[in-house]
């Protein structure tokens, strides 16, 4: 695990929006998300992240950024916020986070819920899903898709 002070430094090597975001994420976004599946579940977190993620008004993506990459880039950021934050975030937290940082900048992304069938115990996983591409994730082919829980 990185020390701090080079924690820092990488942190200071990011662009502005990529600092922002991470920031964001680790004091605000994940903490958020847990704190509402632990209180109310899925589905009223869901509708409360929905409500206080709305699109800023000018939802312009950083120069040069096209939508696949940045919504890429956001997921490897939250994905580091949950690691290395005040709270460590599981994957249903980090979904609805990640798709909360998407939705500020105008990108509708969808939360998936999948399990793997037949194992004992249940394997159960959440990602989140963009132009048909499972964000930050490595092979989840293995994950059978529930249909879609909440229509936002």
């Amino acid at each position: 695990m990185a020390r701090f002070p080079e924690k820092l430094r990488k942190w200071r090597r990011l662009e502005a929006w990529e600092r922002s975001t991470l920031t964001l994420a680790v004091l605000w976004w994940l903490p958020v998300a847990g704190l509402l599946l632990g209180i109310v579940g899925y589905r009223r977190a869901h509708t409360l992240m929905a409500r206080i993620s709305m699109p800023l008004t000018r939802c312009s993506l950083p120069t040069n950024w096209q939508p696949s990459a940045y919504a890429q880039r956001c997921a490897a950021l939250v994905a580091v916020a949950s690691c290395n934050g005040l709270y460590q975030a599981r994957c249903l937290p980090r979904a609805l986070a990640l798709q909360s940082v998407l939705a500020r900048r105008g990108l509708a992304a969808q939360v998936r819920i999948g399990i793997v069938p037949g194992t004992e115990p249940l394997q159960a996983h959440a990602w989140v899903d963009f132009e048909g591409c499972a964000l930050g994730e490595g092979d989840i082919g293995e994950y059978k898709q529930f249909a879609e829980l909440v229509q936002p």
